[in-house]
């Protein structure tokens, strides 16, 4: 199991913030209690949160040294097919699910 970010200004803005009641909050606290650090993928969906270590606050505590994926691209074009595709091979990379899959076939 992991959790996927899609991080933007706005989710950072809520993340920081001072409202313990706002879900994007609770859902990253929370989500980092659990899985912590190496199971949280981070998919930045805007150019300008492409540098994690700029990101402020909590997030940057949390995940500031792990290397997003750009998905800024991606989601500009619209193709957003193509950045489910992506980041299933991710999570399936983290998980080890492929190789479960594969380990079942043979």
């Amino acid at each position: 199991e992991c959790m996927l970010i899609f991080v933007t200004e706005n989710y950072a803005r809520k993340v920081n913030g001072g409202n313990d009641q706002d879900y994007c909050k609770r859902e990253f606290e929370s989500g980092f209690g659990v899985f912590g650090r190496k199971k949280m993928i981070t998919a930045v969906v805007e150019e300008s949160m492409l540098d994690s270590r700029s990101w402020k606050g909590i997030m940057r505590f949390n995940l500031g040294s792990v290397m997003p994926f750009d998905l800024s691209k991606v989601f500009k074009a619209s193709s957003f097919e193509l950045s489910k595709i992506l980041m299933k091979s991710s999570i399936d990379c983290l998980t080890g699910s492929s190789q479960r899959s594969q380990t079942k076939k043979e």
